[in-house]
């Protein structure tokens, strides 16, 4: 009896993992609103579905130069700590450009996150900021070779910080689509800013799977 109740605890833990993994929003997909229509890059807003329903949304940026949005189109996506299949893989910190490690993953600069954790609201207020904002991150993530701001100075905000430490809520959204005879296109790598109620929802299963755990404990 009381193996079956611990099977039964450990049938739960692993439903709620599977239920608030982001592996399972297979159904997810994403349609992007142009933010900037005067310039290259973001600000974008990202819808996001949930079979065909919408779930939540968010602004991003562009991390690749030389890769491009169809507005019209609903994508698929990955969310992931790199950009896939996308841009130079190199990066500008504080005059020092290092290469990737790892080819076909270029993985987000710390330097980034931290720009958009502390200045994404910032840099809406204007347009020229919204511009200053995404040439910063172009060049930090090695996909422009110089950066002059206009408004305000993005880079040497986040250079005068110099953070090292990765923030693990904010990543990369990987867009694909495919074409009519199933070609798999990699369009474009945004910045992964999931909205307070998704982290809300992720913290509650995150919650009930250490509060499963703990009781499994303590019943074995």
């Amino acid at each position: 009896m009381k193996g079956l109740k611990n099977l039964k605890i450990m049938l739960l833990i692993s439903i709620v993992c599977l239920v608030f993994s982001e592996t399972a929003f297979a159904t997810l997909s994403y349609s992007i609103a142009d933010m900037s229509p005067d310039w290259e890059g973001g600000p974008f807003y990202v819808n996001v579905y949930d079979n065909n329903t919408l779930l939540t949304g968010f602004v991003s940026y562009c991390l690749e130069k030389n890769e491009y949005l169809d507005f019209s189109t609903k994508f698929l996506g990955t969310i992931d700590d790199y950009a896939i299949q996308g841009g130079s893989g190199f990066s500008n910190k504080g005059g020092t450009e290092t290469a990737p490690t790892i080819p076909g993953k270029d993985y987000l600069n710390p330097w980034t996150e931290w720009l958009v954790a502390n200045y994404l609201s910032h840099s809406l207020v204007t347009d020229q900021r919204r511009k200053d904002f995404q040439n910063a991150i172009w060049y930090i993530e090695g996909e422009i070779d110089s950066y002059t701001p206009g408004e305000f100075d993005y880079y040497t905000a986040v250079k005068n910080a110099d953070p090292g430490d990765d923030i693990p809520w904010i990543r990369v959204l990987n867009l694909y689509s495919y074409t009519r005879d199933g070609r798999k296109i990699d369009n474009q790598s945004l910045i992964y800013v999931p909205e307070p109620g998704v982290l809300i929802l992720l913290g509650i299963g995150l919650t009930a799977v250490g509060l499963a755990g703990r009781r499994f404990r303590k019943t074995s």
